[in-house]
C-alpha cells in the first residue's frame, strides 16, 4: 500500500472511531497512550503520530505498547482503535494502602490484604479437594510476581541473562523453591523485614480477591483473556500489564507458576477437611523428598490450569522454565 492509500484508509478508520460512542465497559485492558486517564481518539492520534514521525513527546511508550512486545508499531495502533470501538476501560488505580520498597535501586509494591474466612479448594480436581474452611490474619502480598530486576538486585545474578526480548520487567523464572528461600533470606537482610513466599492459603485467598471477591474462576475475571497470559509457547510477558483482580494484583493467573511456601502433601496433595487458621505445611521428616506447591498455572498451561484453585507439585530443588514467585509479608 502506498502512502496516499495508507492515509486514506487511516482517516477513514479515524472518522469511524469518532462516530462510534463508547459502549459499556468491556473490562479488557488496553493502555492510556497519551496518559490522559481516558481511552479515546486522542490516544489513537498520539500513537499514529509516534509511528509515523517517531515523536514520543505525546505518549508513554510503555502505555502504548498494548501488544506487550517491547515496541510500538501499527499493530498497537490497531489494538487501540479496537479498544475505542469496543468501549474498553482502563485499569483502576492502585489500591489504597499499597507500600513501595526499594532495594539496590529496584522498587516493588506490596498490597495489604485484610484477613478473613473463605472456603478453599474446589471439586474440579482431586488435588483441589476437599473444599474446607480457612481463616487468615491480615497480611501483605506482592502486587506482581517477583521480576528479574528485583531478583538481580537482591541476588546479584538472574536467569536468562542476555536473552533477546527479556527485560527486567519480566517475571523471574527457572528458579527453584530452594533458591526462592535464599532470595527471601537475602531480601530480609537488606530490608530488615521478614518476607516469605506466599503460603498456599494466602495465595488462593488473594487470587480470589480476598474479602472483595466476586467469585471469579480466574484471578480477576471469568474471561481469562482479560487477566492472563496462557496457552502459548512464546515465553513470559512483562508483569502488571493486564487487568488486575479485585485487590489490584496482577498475573495471578498465567504468566509464570508461583511457588508457594507449602509442601504438596497427602494423597495427590489432598487437603485436610478440618477448618484451618493461617495454615502452612512444610514437610520436615524427609526434606530431600520434599515436593512443593505451585499456583496460578503458567504461560504454556491451558485455561483449566490457570484457575484460582488449580495446583500442581514441583520438586523443591527443581528449576523449571516457567516457575517464579510472589512475595508475602505477615503471618506465616
Amino acid at each position: 500500500m502506498n502512502k496516499t492509500n495508507f492515509f486514506k484508509c487511516l482517516f477513514t478508520v479515524i472518522a469511524a472511531v469518532m462516530l462510534v460512542p463508547l459502549s459499556a465497559h468491556a473490562r479488557v485492558v488496553l493502555y492510556d497512550a497519551d496518559m490522559s486517564g481516558e481511552l479515546d481518539i486522542n490516544d489513537v492520534v498520539a500513537v499514529i503520530h509516534y509511528v509515523l514521525a517517531g515523536d514520543a513527546s505525546m505518549i508513554s511508550l510503555d502505555n502504548a505498547d498494548v501488544n506487550n512486545n517491547g515496541s510500538v508499531d501499527i499493530n498497537d495502533v490497531t489494538k487501540i482503535i479496537e479498544g475505542v470501538l469496543n468501549g474498553v476501560t482502563l485499569p483502576p488505580p492502585d489500591p489504597e494502602g499499597i507500600v513501595t520498597y526499594t532495594v539496590n535501586g529496584v522498587s516493588f509494591e506490596m498490597v495489604p490484604v485484610e484477613g478473613g474466612t473463605f472456603m478453599m479448594g474446589s471439586t474440579r480436581n482431586v488435588e483441589e479437594q476437599p473444599v474446607h474452611q480457612v481463616t487468615l490474619s491480615d497480611y501483605w502480598i506482592g502486587q506482581t510476581e517477583v521480576t528479574r530486576g528485583l531478583w538481580r538486585a537482591v541476588m546479584g545474578w538472574v536467569t536468562q541473562e542476555g536473552l533477546s526480548g527479556i527485560t527486567d520487567e519480566h517475571p523471574v523464572c527457572w528458579v527453584s523453591w530452594d533458591q526462592c528461600q535464599e532470595f527471601v533470606d537475602k531480601l530480609d537482610e537488606l530490608t530488615g523485614l521478614s518476607f516469605h513466599l506466599t503460603t498456599e492459603a494466602q495465595w488462593e485467598f488473594a487470587a480470589r480477591g480476598g474479602n472483595l471477591s466476586h467469585g471469579y474462576l480466574y484471578a480477576g475475571s471469568d474471561n481469562i483473556d482479560e487477566v492472563a497470559y496462557y496457552d502459548t509457547n512464546k515465553g513470559t510477558f512483562r508483569v502488571g500489564r493486564l487487568w488486575p483482580n479485585e485487590l489490584g494484583l496482577y498475573d495471578m493467573s498465567g504468566n509464570v507458576g508461583e511457588i508457594c511456601q507449602d509442601t504438596f502433601f497427602g494423597i495427590r496433595g489432598s487437603y485436610s477437611s478440618e477448618p484451618q487458621t493461617n495454615p502452612v505445611y512444610i514437610q520436615d521428616d524427609n526434606p530431600a523428598m520434599r515436593k512443593v506447591v505451585v499456583r496460578g498455572g503458567a504461560i504454556w498451561y491451558g485455561a483449566a490450569g490457570c484457575t484460582v484453585t488449580y495446583r500442581f507439585e514441583l520438586d523443591h530443588s527443581k528449576e523449571w522454565m516457567f516457575t517464579g514467585m510472589r512475595l508475602a509479608l505477615g503471618p506465616e
